[in-house]
């Protein structure tokens, strides 16, 4: 979420599906520290979807020559209907278009809306009486929007989602799929990343999205679990919930004031918390404590070029969740099933691989920035 530009910045009230993760005991729970959201409480060391759908590889989703050949000579159409704009959304557009050009399925509609769920809500109402043959979709509120998703349903479309479900609907009848990140994996790669960076042993600062939002709070989870798993020898000594992403340079300034003998933060995305962090930790003079974070972003990425602050990114594969988006919209307008939740493998990012990554995950070269810092 980020997913979302990466990850949206959604207020802290956002209602969500909880689930995806058991409930820990309670000696576990004081183990692994304050609860993450509405999935972060136990440990999370595997990828599950909002209510505990299980994960089928987005490598699974294909399409023969004959099924295609159907689609091509069915005139089908696709609208989108996003929660936002910016490099994540766009990637995943120009995947599920490409992907929608092979299949000979014309895209109508193209939405976006800036985070506003009554936004999205009065779009969603106009494509139902446009009737695309499908419509792929991250929900801005999963908890609130159930009605407009469940009437565009029954008007005839097709819904494929990303990242998320809105409560209550109900697969296969109302909606064909859900696609997204495998969040434990990337939660997985960024432990390991703060692991490299302190060489297995140091003391970190852990800053988590607090909001119940379904892609962060597993992510987050799956960092501080995986870290206490794969090495004993970093200690979080120092946890701290961010309801409001742009406040990440408030929240790291203290932590590093009370905790000066910090190696390393986690911060949950790249902009604009990781930006924040990173901004703090200048102010401060502390190049030397190591900021892992998630998701390619122009604002912090030369940093990892620089050997100053940043030390590691976990990039998602935006581009090919575009193009698996497109492919369950292919398989759901011939009748047939998709899985119930695929996903897309990531990738840890450092300076060695950067400029290549984000080629390969974004469908566009860095920016000029980057690739000055990173030449």
């Amino acid at each position: 979420m980020k997913r979302m530009t990466t990850i949206p910045v959604i207020a802290a009230s956002l209602a969500l599906v909880a689930g995806g993760v058991s409930s820990a005991s309670a000696s576990k729970t004081t183990k692994l520290g304050p609860p993450i959201g509405a999935a972060g409480s136990g440990p999370v060391l595997k990828t599950v979807g909002p209510t505990g759908e299980p994960a089928t590889s987005a490598t699974n989703v294909k399409l023969t020559a004959s099924e295609v050949a159907k689609i091509r000579k069915g005139h089908f159409t696709a609208a989108m209907a996003w929660h936002e704009s910016g490099t994540f959304v766009q990637a995943v557009t120009n995947g599920a278009n490409a992907e929608f050009k092979r299949l000979g399925i014309k895209v109508v509609s193209t939405q976006q809306a800036n985070f506003s769920a009554s936004t999205q809500v009065n779009q969603l109402q106009t494509l139902q009486t446009e009737k695309p043959s499908v419509v792929v979709s991250l929900p801005v509120d999963p908890g609130t929007e159930t009605a407009a998703y469940r009437q565009l349903s029954a008007s005839g479309s097709k819904l494929v989602l990303l990242s998320n479900v809105p409560k209550g609907l109900k697969y296969p009848s109302q909606y064909a799929g859900i696609v997204t990140d495998d969040l434990s994996a990337m939660g997985k790669q960024a432990a390991e990343l703060m692991g490299r960076a302190l060489h297995g042993k140091g003391k970190v600062g852990f800053i988590y999205y607090d909001a119940n939002y379904y892609v962060t709070n597993e992510r987050d989870g799956a960092f501080r679990t995986w870290l206490k798993k794969l090495y004993p020898k970093i200690q979080i000594v120092a946890q701290q919930g961010m309801p409001d992403p742009t406040k990440a340079d408030t929240i790291a300034t203290a932590m590093v004031q009370a905790n000066p003998d910090l190696n390393g933060i986690y911060v949950p995305f790249s902009q604009p918390p990781a930006e924040g962090v990173i901004s703090a930790l200048r102010g401060l003079g502390r190049s030397n404590i190591k900021v892992i974070t998630m998701d390619l972003d122009p604002s912090v990425d030369a940093n990892l070029c620089k050997g100053q602050y940043l030390a590691g990114i976990v990039a998602d594969q935006p581009y090919l969740l575009g193009e698996t988006l497109a492919k369950e919209a292919g398989l759901a307008v011939l009748g047939k099933r998709a899985p119930q939740f695929s996903v897309v493998k990531a990738q840890a990012v450092t300076k060695s691989n950067i400029l290549k990554v984000w080629r390969q995950t974004l469908d566009q070269r860095a920016p000029s920035n980057v690739r000055s810092a990173c030449a």
